[in-house]
């Protein structure tokens, strides 16, 4: 049996693979221990009453710490929200971030010969399109096109691209995978952030109409892939002995859907009102990737059904 660790373990991420540890979903790919790495472990503690020895909870700072348990598979997802809108305070965080990414001498201390790694970056890298096109892997990516974006999103875009670079030089040695992930649905989704879903559904939980907040929302096109696939799909490159020239591949799902579309979906489905904003503008924000490289090399096709995703986020 294998031991998977995360780092950054109390986000979205690693309470999804605890979940499906928990429930069994992991045994499909002989993991039998589970680590999670992070420096708010008692927020697990809370969304989780674990018994078994098998699911272990380290408190520690990865800046400071020179020891790491060892582990068969390693997903680097220790990062500062892109939803930390201090930029002064985002840039403190993104700088500790890059340290913890600069020092890969630790995390690779805790590497047997044969473990795999993984690092979680983003589709953010890519920066905002104007245009309804698919984000591929193989586009150029320009840092001058990140300056277009919002203060707190740039640093978050710019400190995982950096990342990455990191990662890439370490290919050589060690069978490093990169994830861009998009947007996911699952059952711990954060609903208190500025996320178009997770607002909607707060919204829903408690009978209260549905404010859309962006004036272009027939315009903004987004997609979601269900937890239970990012995991198949992070599992899949983890279990891939092998070696990858480019091994950088977007994760999520490629079936788009504008913000109005959502709120008509969730509306629908829990019976409420939308309020939409008076003034609106036909400027297009689209956010889908390509995900053509991913299926093709792994073969595979997920089955996808929003509305289950999405009711599956409130239980």
């Amino acid at each position: 049996m294998k031991t998977l660790m995360i780092l950054g373990g109390s986000g979205y991420l690693g309470k999804s693979f605890l979940q499906s540890f928990i429930e069994g979903g992991l045994n499909k790919y002989n993991i039998g221990k589970i680590i999670l790495v992070s420096r708010s472990i008692n927020q697990l503690k809370k969304n989780f009453k674990i018994k078994s020895k098998k699911i272990i909870l380290k408190k520690i700072d990865l800046i400071k710490t020179s020891y790491l348990p060892e582990a068969d598979m390693i997903i680097h997802a220790a990062e500062p929200s892109v939803f930390l809108k201090d930029v002064k305070k985002l840039k403190t965080i993104s700088n500790q971030s890059m340290k913890i990414t600069k020092n890969l001498d630790k995390i690779l201390s805790a590497a047997t010969k044969n473990t795999s790694l993984l690092y979680m970056s983003s589709g953010a890298v890519y920066g905002p399109s104007s245009k309804k096109k698919k984000f591929k892997e193989s586009d150029d990516i320009h840092k001058n096109k990140l300056n277009k974006l919002p203060p707190h999103k740039k640093n978050y875009a710019l400190n995982k691209l950096n990342s990455e670079k990191l990662f890439l030089s370490l290919n050589k040695k060690h069978n490093i995978k990169i994830v861009r992930g998009f947007t996911f649905v699952g059952k711990h989704l954060q609903r208190d952030k500025n996320y178009a879903i997770g607002n909607f559904l707060a919204n829903a939980l408690i009978k209260k109409d549905l404010k859309i907040k962006s004036m272009n929302s027939e315009h903004v096109y987004r997609s979601y892939m269900d937890s239970e696939n990012l995991i198949k799909s992070i599992m899949l490159m983890l279990n891939d002995e092998r070696t990858h020239q480019n091994p950088i591949f977007n994760i999520g799902s490629d079936i788009e859907i504008s913000i109005n579309e959502l709120a008509n979906k969730i509306a629908n489905l829990f019976k409420l009102k939308i309020i939409k904003p008076i003034k609106k503008n036909d400027i297009i924000d689209y956010y889908v990737p390509s995900t053509r490289k991913f299926k093709r090399y792994y073969k595979i096709k997920f089955s996808e059904n929003l509305n289950k995703s999405i009711m599956k986020s409130i239980n």
